[in-house]
């Protein structure tokens, strides 16, 4: 019986209108698909391709070279891993620090005393809006020698001569990190702010009643409760800052001598036409580009692991 009522369920014809409504749900999903394969899922097997082989652009001068492109990444381009630590240690200070201003931002923004809260959460969201090119110039016109902070200070009598931000590694990390932070902060704010609204008042007002602390609060209720969103923000912040290039490039130029260079600012500078000198070999950069594909995917699969235990822990 239940054999032959599903066997004439699938034997029913569909309605004219049911079947234009499949028609343009298809329709809708193809556009984007198209896109999907050619923009991203066909360059990604011709960059895998092309790792293989001496290319320079020029057709003639292609050349098979089998895996040495690959084993050339991790013998003969000292510059490469060099630039990964700097991007592993900007990205290791940057989050954290970003994620910490987010929750504390948001956190007052959720308390119902405060009044403006939508043109507070506009002026946080402003620096999103500005592509990071143009928080670069904003920042290296601040913090370079004739630059504004350098201005404010003379004149305030703190300091004799210009400052140079860009003269030590680890103050031009400072500069960099603040910039960055300054120009994401607002997207993590507005997910902390949605999280925090989703959570029961009645936890908080329970946690009152015992006399538990605001900290204790915070790290009792509102941490496990929003463990989920945070661990996500956390993956998507980590992601972002492991790609940082055109930022540092237009703000430090990778100062003091491509001690600040990132991973995607060397090969950009390497490796890509307009900005690299001399022939390029687009073949060992299809490679270095693979290599640091699968190493960033593996320290984000770490990272959204580690986050995980850690939500699941507090």
């Amino acid at each position: 019986m239940a054999r032959a009522l599903s066997a004439n369920r699938q034997r029913t014809p569909l309605k004219p209108g049911r079947k234009k409504e499949i028609l343009s749900c298809y329709l809708l999903l193809a556009l984007p698909l198209i896109g999907y394969c050619l923009f991203d899922i066909y360059p990604i097997f011709w960059q895998l391709h092309k790792a293989f082989f001496r290319y320079t652009g020029v057709p003639s001068d292609t050349m098979f070279v089998g895996w040495k492109n690959f084993i050339d990444v991790f013998v003969d381009t000292p510059k490469f891993w060099e630039a990964y630590l700097v991007t592993v240690q900007f990205t290791l200070i940057k989050v954290p620090v970003e994620l910490t201003i987010a929750i504390f931002i948001a956190s007052l923004l959720s308390r119902e005393q405060i009044k403006g809260k939508s043109i507070f959460r506009a002026i946080y969201y402003i620096p999103v809006l500005l592509s990071a090119v143009v928080i670069g110039v904003i920042y290296s016109n601040f913090f370079n020698y004739f630059g504004v902070i350098n201005d404010i200070l003379l004149r305030l009598g703190l300091v004799d001569a210009p400052v140079d931000f860009f003269q030590k590694k680890w103050v031009t990390m400072s500069t960099l990190i603040g910039g960055h932070v300054w120009n994401n902060v607002g997207t993590n704010v507005l997910y902390f702010t949605a999280a925090l609204a989703n959570i029961p008042k009645d936890c908080y007002e329970a946690a009152y009643l015992d006399g538990a602390s605001r900290f204790t609060t915070f790290r009792k209720i509102t941490l496990p409760l929003m463990g989920p969103v945070l661990s996500t923000i956390l993956l998507l912040s980590f992601l972002g800052t492991l790609g940082v290039g055109e930022y540092i490039l237009v703000t430090s130029a990778g100062m003091p001598a491509g001690e600040t260079q990132s991973v995607s600012m060397f090969m950009l500078t390497s490796y890509m036409p307009g900005f690299a000198t001399g022939t390029i070999n687009i073949g060992f950069a299809s490679a270095l580009t693979f290599v640091y594909s699968i190493i960033s995917l593996i320290l984000s699969m770490s990272f959204r692991k580690l986050s995980s235990w850690l939500t699941s822990r507090t």
